[in-house]
């Protein structure tokens, strides 16, 4: 069975930040997911692009991986705006 691709091009980016900072920290995803309280499949999950972590989820993985929050998620764009998510088609001027 083919595996689904990343939810979106944010998640797919926050997820090889996510990895090269394990890597660099000379984690496994099994050492990560304990570390932070999480499962070795939620891992797998992020990394690939599959799942987003929630806020408190991203905030334990920095700790662990002695990165600033900031740093990981620096610069990611939605691909699609709320409202078109939503299907509401209004957009807000700034």
């Amino acid at each position: 069975m083919p595996k689904p691709p990343p939810v979106s091009a944010a998640a797919a980016e926050l997820g090889r930040r996510l990895r090269q900072r394990r890597k660099a920290a000379n984690f496994t995803q099994l050492e990560l997911a304990y570390q932070a309280a999480s499962t070795v499949a939620a891992i797998s999950n992020y990394e690939n692009g599959r799942m987003l972590p929630s806020l408190t989820t991203l905030l334990d993985l920095a700790y662990v991986l002695q990165v600033d929050p900031g740093e990981l998620v620096s610069q990611l764009k939605p691909d699609t705006s709320p409202a078109d998510r939503l299907g509401t088609g209004r957009r807000v001027e700034r």
